[in-house]
């Protein structure tokens, strides 16, 4: 049985637990673990892309790709 941390949990937690409830398609959970997470760490490129990924899987495109689009561009 998955239980979501307490919002006081640490990011390494929260993101455990946000891949977890991906895994079992519980994307309204893992996307909100994914912005606590983003919410102190706003740069933080992995999570934005596993925000993106939860969205773009919850047929929301346009908010995956709003936070795509803050993803620095690598060359």
């Amino acid at each position: 049985m998955l239980v979501v941390p307490a919002a006081a949990a640490d990011t390494k937690t929260k993101l455990q637990a946000a891949e977890e409830y991906y895994d079992h398609i519980e994307y309204a959970i893992a996307e909100d673990l994914y912005k606590q997470v983003l919410n102190p760490e706003p740069n933080n490129v992995d999570v934005m892309k596993a925000l993106a990924s939860v969205l773009y899987r919850e047929d929301k495109s346009d908010e995956s790709a709003a936070i795509l689009d803050k993803v620095p561009k690598t060359k």
